[in-house]
């Protein structure tokens, strides 16, 4: 018995990945959303988000990047990843995310691309997750080049000066901080609702323990639950306490 069954759940409430199945938004992510919808509304060039490790920046982005408009403004998105690539890999890349042949030119060619994109009315929208000084320099010269760019840099909190220096145009910062406890548990309990959950499976102790080992942020939150629902299910309990998810920190970090 896979130990979702085991706890009566249709399918595993968080998954894999740093928000598991779905996106959940919490006050922290409406927040971020308010600030990138004014970004691209209102024509910015640049923008820096920035939430610590596990806090949903990559989930926050994927979510963007699934949209096709923010109010009236019609946009294209390309999201790329910074991840162990050189510029020029992330240049082909972008190439690729637009749609567009980069042959020998790709500056040109993405360039091209905004322009025609721009004479329809469609503003192109450039999502960085993870972004180097390296990237963001040369994202900062692409949109000095076509004001019909707007570039989102995702980064760590320590990284934001280097990275703002090297994009330019004043970007303008959006944050992505940690869950509240009220944010936790109203995850948590969303998670396994969604999942077809009709009982309480962790106490409220355990929630509180929750979002204390994980600081708050929902992907260490998410992790945290997912490894208590499965040893909770092999040890046939039923309901999962604070004590249990301390047990389960413990071996996390034995692991690690």
């Amino acid at each position: 018995m896979s130990y979702h069954a085991f706890w009566s759940l249709r399918r595993a409430p968080f998954g894999s990945g740093e928000l598991g199945q779905s996106f959940h938004s919490a006050k922290p992510q409406k927040e971020a959303f308010a600030r990138l919808h004014y970004l691209v509304e209102n024509g910015h060039g640049t923008g820096v988000l920035i939430g610590e490790l596990g806090s949903g920046r990559t989930t926050l982005l994927n979510q963007v990047a699934s949209s096709r408009g923010f109010g009236d403004t019609a946009v294209d998105v390309a999201l790329t990843t910074c991840a162990h690539r050189t510029t020029a890999e992330s240049l082909q890349n972008l190439t690729m995310q637009l749609g567009v042949c980069n042959g020998e030119a790709p500056w040109r060619a993405i360039g091209d691309r905004i322009l025609a994109s721009a004479r329809q009315q469609v503003r192109t929208l450039w999502l960085i997750d993870d972004a180097t000084a390296e990237i963001a320099q040369l994202a900062g010269s692409l949109v000095s080049e076509n004001r019909w760019l707007t570039v989102i840099a995702s980064t760590h909190p320590e990284n934001l000066p280097s990275l703002a220096v090297n994009l330019g145009q004043c970007p303008l910062r959006i944050d992505l901080p940690t869950f509240s406890l009220r944010d936790t548990m109203q995850f948590v309990r969303a998670r396994i609702k969604d999942a077809g959950g009709t009982t309480q499976i962790f106490s409220d102790s355990a929630l509180v323990r929750m979002h204390e080992l994980g600081d708050g942020r929902i992907g260490i939150i998410a992790h945290l639950a997912e490894l208590a629902l499965s040893s909770g299910a092999t040890h046939g309990l039923s309901e999962i306490q604070a004590e249990w998810i301390e047990a389960v920190q413990d071996e996390f970090v034995r692991a690690a």
